[in-house]
């Protein structure tokens, strides 16, 4: 049986609905945007630099939002736990729970024309 560690655990923070969604499950999909600014908690990096697959690419990305043909070049890091806790104003009564990542998948973010 594999131990929650620092390195294979990602750590984030829900709403209470969502968080009891998960809980009790009727929900076993958690759900992040994968921004400038938070890429290095999901993705394979070197520094400031993204590891990607270059037989995925038709050109070297320059950043997160290349579109690529909807096809998401980067690896993600191969978390083995997901430490859930409720956002709130009072960090001492929050809920928390941790659970074992089944899969990780990618999905292109779709606009407002679709």
């Amino acid at each position: 049986m594999m131990i929650t560690t620092n390195e294979n655990t990602l750590y984030l923070t829900l709403k209470q609905h969502t968080f009891d969604a998960i809980a009790n499950g009727e929900s076993k999909i958690i759900q992040r945007e994968i921004k400038e600014n938070t890429f290095k908690l999901y993705l394979e990096h070197d520094g400031d630099d993204m590891a990607f697959d270059p037989d995925l690419i038709e050109e070297e990305p320059d950043d997160l939002l290349v579109y690529n043909n909807g096809v998401y070049p980067f690896y993600p890091i191969e978390y083995a736990f997901i430490n859930l806790k409720v956002f709130t104003e009072d960090d001492s009564k929050s809920d928390s729970l941790t659970i074992e990542v089944e899969g990780i998948s990618f999905d292109v973010k779709k606009n407002k024309r679709g």
